[in-house]
């Protein structure tokens, strides 16, 4: 059937108007939702724009607060609240006073003023200031939440979204640059070898002794079995000694004429005493110590003699022998020897090593053999903290290193722990941040420093904070790409490695060099008294000394005068130490007396004095027997840069500061 064509186009009308109309209706809905869109936009974009505003000051807020820490107690958690307050009122964002009406109006002068104390308080109470315990650390983190701040909706209104609230969070923390190791230095040891030293050292409070040693133990004379030449002694039972008086010598001191007793003597022939110390198979006879008898009575059997220089000036106990000149012109000797010891003087037998490694349990090895190893390859995988006993202490009192010395041991809580708040021992428990330690004893202690120190690389395990997982280390002073050195040097002992032979004066800035030498550096720090010497080197290291191996942070602990008992004892301060290759130079009366104890402690240790880099070894050469340490006064440490990227532990109370945010 055929459409009459008027009746096709009464259709194609209709139809326009029809889209027409759909098209209008369209066009309004989309107008609609296009307003509608972009008024969230744009209050989503404020929205966004005010989060990262308080994203920034929650930034910059925990991290003002930070430079307050570490905060152990309620006097330092409101220092480091009053900071965070200080830069939130001076700081506000647009929204935040809408909501909460106690934020101060006004910056105040400083974040110590006392009209921030309320606003602290609040911030405290409402945990909007935290100080969180992360990877076990207690009082080194602080986390700030902002006040919430009310972004009021324009255009969303038509969406039925009248405002949003928005706040953020931040955590910093604080912590000092270089690593800490486990070792620690005994205050009352250090004050005693000042006194105690010859040539007036100690006779002012910074006249600490300039130098000192870590040994895993007493430094003591090792057992040296004499032999005598292999040739050219011919021995007699009919002759000997029957004794020396005096009996014994001080090293560097003559004593002056003595008298021997003895079988054989004789006022016909020449006689002598010839003096032997260790092995003197390929000596030749002649060429060995002796002295002269003189005055020979027959009667009382008995004769004067001298000491030779070259015998009273070496430590050891020396063998004697009385030789008779025969008439042909040899010489018989006594078959029997004669002990003669010379000793060091009895004043610094226990203060030459006055820093001792101590225990300090890893998380997955409390107890086991291999602690003290990884914690000197791979530092402490937990922190330690100084004991609040310190503060105890009236430093207005100390006049000089006897005065000091009196004011710690008339507080009895400096000289022990009780594992009891506030003393807490480092043994692996559930307390938070030890501050009690107990120095390192045992036959293995000398291997592990040992290795720990000079070790090759091996696989140190994983624990449950610092070290996620294992990885590999090779002993501290081991030169390796991940921890290159400026200079080094081999140990026979050790083929294949090149050891650290960092110097202190390759971080001593060019241009001052001429004016600081190392000796400037040495014990500037009385340890207690805060500005004393009133002069220190300031802006003179570079920061490249952090990363150095023979840098190190030490715990100072206050423990008998011989830090050798097994006892756990507080820490009263840290110090930075450097392992030194020199003797300070350039004071001659501190030269007098340091080289003097240099020479001791070779001598004991039977160490070539000419060529230790630092590093007192063995007589076979494969065992580190003790370390030379100078320590560095904290505020003649250099600023840390921006772009810092060196070792870093928690703040250890004094020095330089690393303030970090780590969420």
């Amino acid at each position: 059937m055929t459409v009459p064509t008027f009746l096709l186009r009464h259709l194609r009308t209709s139809r326009r108007r029809d889209e027409h109309g759909v098209i209008a209706v369209v066009t309004a809905i989309a107008a609609t939702v296009m307003l509608v869109a972009g008024a969230l936009a744009i209050d989503l974009g404020n929205t966004w724009a005010r989060r990262g505003n308080l994203q920034g000051q929650a930034d910059q807020a925990a991290l003002f607060a930070a430079q307050y820490l570490p905060a152990n107690d309620s006097a330092g958690r409101t220092r480091a609240a009053k900071a965070a307050a200080y830069y939130i009122v001076c700081h506000p964002v647009p929204g935040q006073r809408e909501i909460d009406s106690s934020i101060p109006a006004t910056c105040p002068a400083s974040a110590s003023d006392a009209s921030l104390d309320t606003y602290a308080a609040q911030l405290l109470a409402s945990g909007k200031v935290t100080f969180p315990t992360i990877d076990n650390s207690t009082g080194t983190y602080v986390q700030v939440t902002t006040p919430p701040a009310r972004i009021d909706f324009g255009f969303g209104v038509a969406a039925g979204k009248q405002s949003s609230t928005q706040a953020k969070s931040a955590t910093a923390h604080v912590g000092t640059p270089g690593s800490v190791s486990p070792m620690s230095l005994s205050l009352n040891c250090l004050l005693s070898a000042a006194i105690n030293l010859p040539g007036g050292l100690g006779s002012s409070l910074s006249g600490l002794l300039p130098l000192n040693y870590i040994a895993p133990g007493p430094i003591t004379v090792d057992n040296v079995i004499t032999k005598w030449p292999s040739s050219g002694m011919t021995k007699s039972n009919t002759i000997g000694i029957a004794s020396l008086t005096p009996g014994s010598a001080t090293q560097n001191i003559d004593p002056g004429p003595g008298l021997m007793t003895g079988a054989g003597l004789t006022l016909l022939q020449p006689m002598r005493l010839v003096f032997a110390l260790g092995d003197q198979s390929g000596t030749a006879v002649g060429s060995l110590p002796y002295s002269d008898i003189t005055g020979v009575n027959l009667v009382a059997l008995t004769g004067t003699f001298t000491v030779p220089a070259a015998v009273y000036d070496k430590v050891g106990t020396w063998q004697v022998k009385l030789a008779v000149k025969q008439l042909d012109g040899s010489w018989k000797y006594s078959q029997q020897d004669y002990a003669y010891p010379v000793n060091i003087p009895s004043v610094t037998a226990d203060l030459l090593g006055c820093a001792r490694l101590i225990k300090t349990p890893r998380d997955l090895q409390v107890g086991t053999p291999g602690n003290l190893d990884y914690s000197l390859k791979a530092g402490l995988d937990h922190p330690l903290n100084y004991n609040p006993n310190m503060l105890t202490i009236n430093t207005t009192s100390i006049t000089n290193v006897q005065s000091m010395l009196n004011a710690i041991n008339a507080v009895t809580a400096l000289t022990s722990c009780n594992n009891q708040l506030p003393n807490i021992y480092d043994n692996g428990g559930v307390h938070p941040t030890a501050n009690c330690v107990m120095p390192e004893q045992g036959a293995n202690t000398y291997k592990e420093f040992t290795d720990g120190m000079l070790g090759a690389v091996e696989t140190v395990p994983a624990d449950n904070s610092t070290h996620q997982s294992a990885f590999q280390a090779a002993g501290r002073l081991v030169c390796t790409d991940e921890s290159p050195c400026k200079h080094s040097f081999t140990l026979p002992g050790f083929p294949g490695e090149q050891i650290n032979d960092d110097q202190l004066m390759d971080f001593v800035k060019p241009e001052r060099r001429n004016l600081l030498t190392e000796s400037m550096f040495f014990n500037l720090s009385t340890y207690l008294t805060p500005g004393i010497p009133a002069v220190t080197p300031e802006s003179a290291l570079t920061s490249d000394l952090y990363d150095s191996a023979r840098f190190m942070w030490v715990p100072v602990i206050s423990s008998p005068v011989a830090p050798n008992n097994a006892n756990y004892y507080p820490i009263l301060t840290w110090r930075p130490i450097f392992v030194t290759q020199y003797a300070p130079l350039g004071i001659d009366s501190v030269d007098m007396v340091a080289d003097l104890v240099d020479n001791w402690v070779k001598t004991l240790l039977g160490i070539d004095p000419a060529n230790d880099h630092g590093l007192l070894m063995s007589a076979d050469g494969t065992t580190l027997r003790a370390m030379r340490f100078m320590t560095i006064e904290p505020s003649a440490l250099p600023a840390v840069p921006q772009n810092y990227d060196g070792p870093i532990t928690d703040y250890v109370g004094s020095g330089p500061k690393v303030v970090r945010l780590v969420r």
